[in-house]
C-alpha cells in the first residue's frame, strides 16, 4: 500500500517495532493469604510489546515515545 500519512509505505499485517523480553524473574509480595504476603513469591514474566516508533525515530523527542 502506498502513501499513507507522511509518505510512509505500509504493508498490511506490518507489526512495526517490537520489544521481546523472556524469562524475567522477580520476587514479589502479592497474594491473599498472610503467608504469601510475608514470604513473597517468585514470578516469571514474558513480555511481547509492539508499537510504531516511526514518529520518535524521526523527531528524537521523548514525548513521542510510549507511556509505560
Amino acid at each position: 500500500m502506498k502513501g499513507i500519512g507522511n509518505g510512509r509505505y505500509w504493508k498490511w499485517n506490518t507489526i512495526g517495532d517490537k520489544l521481546i523480553l523472556r524469562s524475567l524473574k522477580f520476587h514479589g509480595f502479592h497474594g491473599v493469604k498472610l503467608e504469601e504476603k510475608k514470604l513473597g513469591q517468585k514470578f516469571l514474566v514474558d513480555v511481547n510489546a509492539s508499537m510504531d516508533l516511526w514518529k520518535v525515530d524521526k523527531s528524537d523527542n521523548l514525548s513521542d515515545t510510549g507511556i509505560y
